[in-house]
């Protein structure tokens, strides 16, 4: 004979015992989405910790760049490759620093907001756009559906953190977009960014160690916008 043992089971809020005309509303704001979110989180150790460390993503993001000033991208050639953990030169460099001496600390916290914005601006398109023209493809139907469908599988074939990219950085007055790609023999990436526009501009021969292998770095740029064509301001 085999015997089940039972599980132990959260158990689920209980409607306050209201009554009257105010008891439909009360059950509403009982079954609200924060109510729940707030009752799961206080029995979620690693949620809560999850909370606290987006929180604090969250406010570096926004507020970091603002108060780090220019930090960011000043040039000490006397810090030049600094070790991480090594604060000497001050908890700014925890995380070292690179060719010309800049923070790497300071510069991730910088890039976080370009980041944020591109993240949460492409998830907001997606969700606007997609929302609209699904209701609106769904209500017709027929061949403007297939199509639709098709066009859409053909552009998840591209990433689109790297179109979101492109299409956030061209109205901020960037110029040109450089990308970095480890290797001369990844036709994949090469290909990828010749059809995003973009043009190989150069090869720095073994300049990088891989697999035990040393491996070039090719160099590919776009313009954004008017390009070469923008007074720098």
């Amino acid at each position: 004979m085999t015997f089940m043992r039972d599980r132990k089971r959260a158990p689920k809020p209980v409607h306050p015992p209201v009554t009257g005309a105010g008891e439909a509303e009360a059950i509403r704001r009982h079954d609200s989405f924060f109510v729940r979110f707030k009752y799961v989180l206080r029995r979620d150790r690693l949620g809560q910790i999850a909370v606290v460390y987006l929180a604090i993503l969250l406010f570096a993001a926004l507020v970091g760049p603002i108060m780090l000033g220019h930090t960011a991208t000043e040039a000490h050639l006397s810090w030049r490759f600094t070790a991480p953990l090594d604060t000497s030169n001050g908890f700014m460099y925890v995380l070292g620093s690179d060719a010309l001496g800049r923070s790497f600390l300071a510069r991730l916290i910088v890039a976080a907001r370009t980041t944020l914005i591109v993240s949460v601006s492409a998830v907001l398109a997606a969700a606007v756009i997609g929302s609209l023209l699904g209701t609106a493809v769904g209500y017709v139907g027929g061949r403007v559906d297939s199509f639709v469908m098709r066009t859409a599988d053909v552009m998840m074939a591209f990433p689109s953190l790297l179109l979101a990219l492109i299409a956030t950085c061209a109205p901020l007055g960037y110029r040109q977009m450089v990308a970095v790609i480890g290797g001369s023999d990844n036709a994949a990436s090469i290909g990828l960014h010749v059809a995003l526009g973009f043009e190989r501009v150069g090869c720095l021969t073994a300049v990088g160690r891989k697999f035990d292998r040393w491996v070039d770095s090719v160099l590919m740029q776009r313009a954004l916008g008017p390009g070469e064509a923008t007074v720098p301001v």
